[in-house]
C-alpha cells in the first residue's frame, strides 16, 4: 500500500514538472547584434538539452537554462523560419 502512494506521488511530481511553462532568461546581451549574419544554435525546442529552452537573441538562437518566471527573454517559437548554423 505504501509503495503505490509513493508511485502515485512521484507520478504527479513528474506531470507538474513535464507540464510546466518554461520562460527564456533575459538575453546576455541585449544590445543590437553587430554582426551581418547571426547563428543559431537551435530551430526548434526539441534541439535543446531537456532543461534548456531555445530563446530568440540579438545574434541567434541559442539554448539557454529555462526558468519558471516570466522575463524579457523571447522563446522560439516551433515552426517559425529557422536556418541552423550562420543565418544571413
Amino acid at each position: 500500500m505504501n509503495s503505490k502512494i509513493c508511485i502515485l506521488i512521484f507520478l504527479v511530481a513528474a506531470v507538474a514538472i513535464a507540464t510546466s511553462e518554461k520562460f527564456c532568461p533575459p538575453p546576455r546581451d541585449p544590445s543590437p547584434c553587430n554582426l551581418r549574419s547571426k547563428w543559431n544554435d537551435c530551430c526548434k525546442q526539441s534541439d535543446c538539452r531537456s532543461f534548456d529552452i531555445c530563446c530568440s537573441e540579438p545574434c541567434g538562437n541559442v539554448c539557454r537554462r529555462a526558468t519558471d518566471k516570466p522575463t524579457t527573454g523571447v522563446a522560439f517559437r516551433d515552426g517559425d523560419y529557422c536556418v541552423e548554423g550562420w543565418e544571413e
